[in-house]
C-alpha cells in the first residue's frame, strides 16, 4: 500500500489533494487494518452474550447437513461483508462530510450489490476495449454488457437516494478536527502494526488465551478514540454568533445572492439565484453556507419573481432547514408555472408571507426596513418593478438591498424622503444596468459604496457604473472581485473580497 502511494505521488503529486484518490487508499488501508479488528470486536461481543462455545455446539456444526453449512457460510459471508462496508463507511465519514457535507448510511447497503456490479462493470468494459482492436463486433458485446451494469448501478442508486433515511446534508466538521481523527486513526493502525492483535494461521481459530484476549480488548479502547472524536467532530455545531452585522454578496454571475448574518446568529438570504443555471444553490450557495457551519435558512426574501432571483432556491430546500419564505407583493400572484410549483413546494417545508412598504422589526440589533412595494402597488406593471426593497440598518450604517427595482417602482421609490442617515451601501439594482441605476437614485441614498452582482461584460460594451467611480463612489463588481463581504460594527464598515485585498476599512467610525 505504501509503494502504491509513492508510485502515485510520483505520476502526479497533485492526487495527494485529490479527494478521489485519499477516499481510494483510505477504503483499502480501512480493509487492511480495521475490518480484522471489527471483527474481533465482533467476536468478543457474540463471546460475551453467548458464552463460550462448547465441544458439543462444535460437534454439531461439523456434522450438520450440507444445506445448513452452505446457509450458514452465506449468512457469515453477508454477515462480513455488511461489517466491512459498515467500517469503510465510518472511516471514510469525517473526509465525505468534509469534502462534500454528505452523511449517507444507505450506502452501507448498497455497496453490496454496487461493488460486484460495479468491478463486473469495469472488467467488462477494458476487455470491450481490448477486444474491440481485433473484433468490433465482439468488443461491441463486452460494452453492451458493460453499459447495462452501469445503467444497473444507476438504478439502485437512485434507489437509494429515494429512502428518506439514506442520506442528509451536514455543514460537516473543520478541516483541523478531520486531520485529528485520521491522525489518531494513524496512531491507532501503528498500534495494531506494533503487533497488539495476535493472528491465527487461516483455518486455524482456536479460542485467544487470556493474555491475548486482555490486550486485544487494550486494542479496541485505543481504537474507539479516533471513532468517538469523528462522532464527536462531526455532530458539534459549528455555527456561531458573530456579534456584528455580515453580510456577503455571492458572486453568482448574472444573478444575486446575498447571505445575511445577524449579530445574534441568524442566517437569512435575500435571492438565490443565476440566470439560466439552477444549479448556482448547490455549487455556490450550499458551500457558502456550510462554510460558516450553517444548516438552517432562518428566512429567505425573494425580492421578485425572476427565475435569475429564485431558481437555486429547490436544492437549499433539500439542503437546509427553512424558517420562513418573505415575498414582495404580487410575486403568489405569478401566472408562471415555475414560481407556482416553488411557492407549492415552499409552502409544504416553511411559512410564506408577504412584505409591503412600512413593515418594520428587529432581529439581533439589525432593523429590517420595507421601502417598497406598498400594498397593491400597480398590479400591471412589471416584476422588476415591484422588487422588494429591503433596508438593514445596524451600528449607525445602512445597506440597501433593491434587487431588479426600476421603472414605475423606483419612480416610487425616489419620490420618498431621503433616507436619513445616508445609504452606506447599495446594492446596484437589476445588476448594475444603466436604466435602473441612474444618478437621481445615487443622489437619493448618497450611497457610498456601490455594489453590483453581474457577470463579465461582454467585449466592446461600457459599464454603466463606471462613471460614477470618478464622482467619489467606490464601485465593487463580483465579476472582478469575487464575492464581497461586509462587516458592519460599531467601529465602521468592514469590506473584504474574495479576489482583492482579504480585509480593509470601507466606512471608519465616526
Amino acid at each position: 500500500l505504501s509503494l502504491a502511494g509513492l508510485a502515485t505521488l510520483a505520476v502526479n503529486p497533485m492526487f495527494l489533494f485529490d479527494v478521489g484518490c485519499q477516499l481510494s487508499f483510505l477504503a483499502i488501508g480501512a480493509l487492511v487494518w480495521l475490518v480484522p479488528l471489527a471483527e474481533t470486536a465482533a467476536r468478543h461481543a457474540r463471546g460475551a452474550i453467548r458464552g463460550p462455545e462448547s465441544p458439543l455446539d462444535r460437534l454439531e456444526r461439523k456434522y450438520a447437513p450440507p444445506w445448513r453449512a452452505s446457509l450458514r457460510r452465506a449468512i457469515l459471508a453477508l454477515t462480513r461483508a455488511l461489517l466491512a462496508s459498515f467500517v469503510v463507511w465510518i472511516a471514510a465519514l469525517p473526509l465525505v462530510a468534509l469534502r462534500f457535507h454528505l452523511v449517507s448510511p444507505i450506502g452501507v447497503l448498497l455497496n453490496l450489490p454496487l461493488i460486484p456490479i460495479t468491478s463486473s462493470a469495469l472488467l467488462l468494459g477494458g476487455l470491450g476495449i481490448i477486444v474491440s482492436s481485433v473484433s468490433g463486433f465482439i468488443g461491441d458485446q463486452f460494452t453492451w454488457a458493460s453499459a447495462l451494469l452501469l445503467q444497473i448501478t444507476e438504478r439502485i442508486v437512485r434507489i437509494g437516494v429515494q429512502q428518506p433515511w439514506g442520506h442528509w446534508f451536514t455543514p460537516g466538521p473543520g478541516w483541523e478536527s478531520v486531520a485529528v481523527f485520521y491522525a489518531l486513526l494513524g496512531l491507532a493502525a501503528l498500534w495494531a502494526g506494533l503487533g497488539w492483535s495476535r493472528r491465527t494461521p487461516a483455518g486455524n481459530e482456536p479460542e485467544p488465551s487470556r493474555a491475548g484476549a486482555r490486550l486485544e480488548l487494550r486494542g479496541l479502547w485505543f481504537w474507539s478514540i479516533p471513532i468517538a472524536w469523528g462522532t464527536i467532530a462531526l455532530l458539534l455545531p459549528r455555527d456561531r454568533a458573530p456579534g456584528k452585522l455580515e453580510v456577503q454578496v455571492l458572486a453568482v454571475g448574472h444573478g444575486l445572492a446575498v447571505l445575511i448574518e445577524t449579530p445574534d446568529g441568524r442566517v437569512m438570504l435575500y435571492d438565490c439565484g443565476r440566470m439560466g443555471d439552477p444549479s448556482v444553490g448547490r455549487r455556490i450557495i450550499a458551500p457558502a453556507l456550510w462554510a460558516r457551519g450553517r444548516s438552517r435558512i432562518d428566512r429567505i426574501f425573494l425580492s421578485h419573481a425572476d427565475a435569475d432571483h429564485y431558481d437555486g432556491l429547490p436544492d437549499l430546500i433539500d439542503r437546509f432547514t427553512i424558517g420562513d419564505v418573505c415575498v414582495a407583493g404580487g410575486f403568489e400572484r405569478s401566472r408562471d408555472p415555475a414560481v407556482r410549483g416553488l411557492l407549492a413546494r415552499l409552502r409544504q417545508v416553511a411559512r410564506v408571507r408577504t412584505l409591503e412598504a412600512g413593515d418594520l422589526w428587529d432581529q439581533g440589533g439589525v432593523r429590517f426596513r420595507v421601502l417598497h412595494p406598498p400594498e397593491g402597488f400597480l398590479p400591471e406593471s412589471s416584476d422588476n418593478a415591484r422588487s422588494l426593497v429591503l433596508a438593514l440598518e445596524h451600528a449607525g450604517r445602512t445597506l440597501l438591498l433593491a434587487g431588479d427595482l426600476e421603472k414605475e417602482g423606483q419612480e416610487r421609490l425616489l419620490d420618498l424622503p431621503p433616507p436619513e442617515p445616508a445609504i452606506d451601501v447599495l446594492l446596484a439594482p437589476h445588476h448594475g444596468a444603466k436604466l435602473a441605476n441612474p444618478p437621481a437614485l445615487l443622489d437619493w441614498s448618497r450611497a457610498r459604496i456601490l455594489v453590483a452582482s453581474q457577470r463579465a461584460p461582454l467585449s466592446g460594451t461600457t459599464d454603466a457604473l463606471t462613471p460614477y467611480e470618478q464622482t467619489g463612489i467606490e464601485v465593487v463588481r463580483t465579476w472582478s472581485a469575487g464575492a464581497i463581504a461586509f462587516s458592519f460594527s460599531t467601529a465602521g464598515i468592514m469590506m473584504s473580497t474574495y479576489l482583492d485585498v482579504p480585509g480593509r476599512q470601507a466606512e471608519p467610525a465616526e
